[in-house]
């Protein structure tokens, strides 16, 4: 990989992955939902609430807020949890499919989880706390 220049998160985990064969033992559908909750907090979660996020604190745009709110509440943290089996007392992701402790896709979903949480949005998920 010398001389590559990889820039978008999701590749440079892939790489990482592949590299340290962290994922190796795992089956195809393990592998498979961690790059669903990967592809689906990119695609999705992210821009959702990290952009509403930084409407709180630079534009000041309410009404974008309270759109962004509207959807992750209604679709976004439902489909998360429904994707992964979350309940209250599963601390990972992937924890219902076998895998024990974070991975990949955790860390991932921190930021916009993090985003969330200060603007009040995870009081009805506690799933995803």
């Amino acid at each position: 990989y010398t001389g590559s220049l990889i820039t978008e998160s999701g590749a440079i985990i892939s790489l990482l992955l592949e590299v340290t064969g962290e994922c190796a033992a795992w089956s195809s559908t393990q592998r498979c939902k961690m790059w669903e909750s990967i592809f689906y907090t990119g695609t999705t979660v992210f821009p959702v609430v990290v952009k509403a996020y930084l409407k709180t604190i630079e534009e000041q745009d309410a009404t974008y807020v309270e759109e962004a709110q509207k959807t992750f509440v209604e679709t976004v943290a439902p489909l998360l949890i429904r994707q992964h089996s979350l309940d209250p007392t599963g601390p990972w992701l992937l924890s219902a499919g076998g895998i024990e402790g974070p991975t990949a896709a955790d860390f991932v979903l921190a930021k916009p989880l993090g985003n969330a949480r200060a603007m009040g949005w995870l009081a009805e998920f506690p799933a995803l706390e």
